[in-house]
């Protein structure tokens, strides 16, 4: 699961800009702390998030929704 997690936060950099320096290993503070960054990125474009049927999510949504995801596996 780790190996996701540095995947998704490498596409992340990659996708919107963003920079967390992690080197070889992946911490529960960089998850966090990219979690936050993320957050304030969909507070800045005044994007709202999309739920049900006929709706399509934005690619911030769904790193934040999978970003979570990995976060409650990690606390588990």
């Amino acid at each position: 699961m780790l190996i996701k997690i540095a995947g998704l936060i490498a596409e992340c950099e990659q996708l919107y800009g963003i920079r967390i320096v992690h080197g070889d290993t992946v911490k529960m503070k960089h998850v966090k702390r990219l979690r936050k960054k993320l957050y304030a990125l969909k507070q800045e474009e005044n994007i709202e998030f999309v739920h049900g049927i006929g709706k399509r999510k934005s690619a911030l949504q769904k790193s934040i929704e999978t970003l979570e995801g990995y976060l409650k596996r990690l606390k588990g």
